[in-house]
């Protein structure tokens, strides 16, 4: 009824409603679902937090009146940034009713019978199992492989051998991969993409045929193999969390530790996570999603190595450049701050915000002034 296009809320929170990065807490999170499913009103408005409780009430925990000026300027400075220019409108995209699963161990079984049950088609890649496979799992593995099987060879869906050359294109909601095993190529349509990274049960091959390192399914699998290297990998579960929203993209790592049962399950979790991406029917990028100016990027690729979605591209005539689907980015901004060149930036961190916040705080900005 207010036709607010603009919000600042004080509050224990430092990121917008549609951000998680790495040094976000449990509390944070949960202090972001609350917001998220109380202000459903408000949704697409832009949003500017400040965070009273960690920069004002906690470092002046026996001074509550420097506390509450800090807070006053605070505030001011977060009105200062909020009467920027507003941020383009998102493009929704269609997602397609289909799920892509690498891997035929137990996960990748698991996920394919529970995304069929949910009504939507499957296409499942097996990889090559190595000698002895049947001997290194015990009679619980075997049966419980043997029975999803059987179940899903009723349903005609039957998985296909690793191809010689795969490789993933298209965009969140509509990806497709391309399979070629000798002279045939199969072209598989998904909107969503289900990973089992279970190298040590044969799962998905170490080499994963030639898949190059550089192109996008591979930097995926290697982020995905070696956690450590995701910038902010320290909170994996957060990770996932984010992967899913917008991407459509769920990935299973490895641990030999696990039972059957518990395969069993973390396929049929992935496939739930799965099912309710597709079940939004559209997917339109995050607010906190980058710009990359690609006149301004010089192609040194420091972007590309903290990010597995952004990929450089190369020109006609001059150096390669950076980009970045923006249904594919996280927006945590670990690229704004590695690009040594200016050339990325984010509608919710532009230098014109940093810029009037810092006035605002120094008492130069008139305009934050005369919206309180």
């Amino acid at each position: 009824d207010s036709k607010l296009d603009r919000m600042v809320l004080a509050a224990c929170r430092c990121c917008g409603l549609e951000q998680i990065c790495f040094s976000c807490t449990e509390r944070r999170v949960l202090c972001q679902l609350n917001l998220s499913q109380g202000l459903d009103s408000s949704h697409g408005v832009p949003m500017e937090f400040i965070n009273i409780r960690e920069q004002c009430a906690k470092v002046h925990r026996d001074e509550p009146a420097e506390a509450t000026r800090n807070a006053i300027d605070a505030v001011a400075s977060g009105v200062a940034r909020a009467m920027g220019p507003l941020p383009e409108s998102q493009d929704e995209r269609p997602v397609e009713g289909s799920v892509l699963i690498l891997g035929a161990g137990l996960r990748g079984l698991a996920a394919a019978k529970a995304v069929k049950a949910q009504g939507y088609s499957v296409a499942l890649i097996s990889g090559s199992r190595p000698d002895g496979f049947k001997e290194q799992q015990d009679q619980e593995h075997q049966e419980s492989r043997d029975a999803l099987v059987k179940s899903l060879e009723a349903q005609g869906i039957h998985a296909m051998p690793w191809p010689r050359d795969l490789a993933l294109d298209g965009s969140p909601g509509s990806f497709v991969a391309m399979a070629k095993t000798g002279s045939q190529a199969n072209r598989i349509k998904a909107g969503a993409l289900i990973i089992d990274l279970g190298e040590q049960a044969g799962e998905i091959p170490p080499s994963a045929g030639d898949i190059t390192e550089d192109s996008f399914l591979g930097r995926i699998l290697a982020r995905g193999t070696n956690p450590e290297s995701i910038a902010g990998a320290g909170s994996s579960g957060l990770r996932g969390v984010t992967i899913r929203e917008t991407a459509g993209i769920f990935i299973m790592p490895p641990d030999e530790e696990e039972t059957a049962s518990e395969r069993i399950t973390k396929g049929s979790a992935s496939a739930a996570r799965a099912a309710a991406y597709l079940r939004r029917s559209v997917v339109s990028p995050r607010g906190t999603a980058v710009d990359i100016d690609a006149r301004r990027c010089r192609g040194c690729g420091e972007c590309a190595a903290v990010c597995s979605f952004i990929e450089l591209k190369g020109r006609d005539n001059g150096p390669a450049y950076a980009c970045v689907d923006k249904a594919l980015c996280l927006g945590c901004g670990a690229c704004v701050a590695r690009c040594p060149t200016g050339a990325i930036g984010q509608a919710v961190q532009s230098y014109e915000q940093l810029a009037s916040t810092l006035e605002a705080l120094l008492g130069k900005y008139t305009g934050a002034v005369g919206a309180k």
